[in-house]
């Protein structure tokens, strides 16, 4: 018995239906890639990408110590994001974005959970937190040396946004401070519209 299977490879959403997992799709932009290319590998530079849309996202983490963690073990981001990844590959690329200073690891979990889970297999659960300055310092220092245009033509700004978490994730109401990056490249001329058909 012959099945026929209609995949379309050139979707921008492309998945294998009935195999999809909870990030079916984990693509790094170039441009993002180019900023960090001098410092550390493609896998290295995909991992980062990922954590900061994990930190990015109100309904991911926890708030502690007056940042946002990231709590996944390496076996669920390998479930969830990386498949195919062996763990100690994972590790590896993990301690060299923490040895770079791209990233923050502390075993929270006490702190995060109080005594409810006081096995010590629990307590040593790592925690990551990117840091924010160092990623965008090397994409600003980036822009600065290789973009043609300058931070200014491009109206490039670095902003603090106030992120407040709702009531459907595992943690209490708590602020968020997130880095924002923002391009502006407006035409200060309206767009043009069809004339309209005065049957409508």
């Amino acid at each position: 018995m012959t099945t026929s299977l209609n995949i379309d490879f050139g979707s921008k959403d492309f998945k294998i239906p009935g195999l999809e997992s909870k990030f079916d799709f984990i693509g790094v932009p170039n441009s993002f890639v180019r900023c960090f290319e001098d410092e550390l590998n493609r896998f290295e530079i995909t991992v980062l990408y990922q954590l900061l849309r994990w930190h990015s996202w109100s309904n991911s983490g926890v708030v502690l110590r007056g940042l946002k963690w990231i709590y996944k073990s390496v076996a669920e981001m390998i479930c969830d994001a990386f498949r195919g990844i062996k763990p100690g590959k994972l590790y590896r690329a993990l301690h060299k974005l923490e040895r770079r200073g791209f990233l923050q690891k502390e075993q929270l979990h006490r702190e995060h959970y109080g005594d409810v889970h006081a096995c010590a297999a629990y307590n040593r659960r790592n925690y990551y937190s990117p840091v924010m300055e160092k990623v965008m310092g090397c994409i600003v220092d980036t822009l600065t040396e290789k973009s043609p245009q300058t931070l200014e033509t491009l109206g490039f700004s670095i902003s603090e946004n106030q992120v407040f978490q709702n009531e459907e994730t595992d943690f209490p109401k708590q602020k968020n401070n997130t880095h924002t990056t923002s391009t502006s490249t407006l035409s200060l001329t309206p767009p043009p519209y069809p004339p309209r058909d005065e049957g409508e």
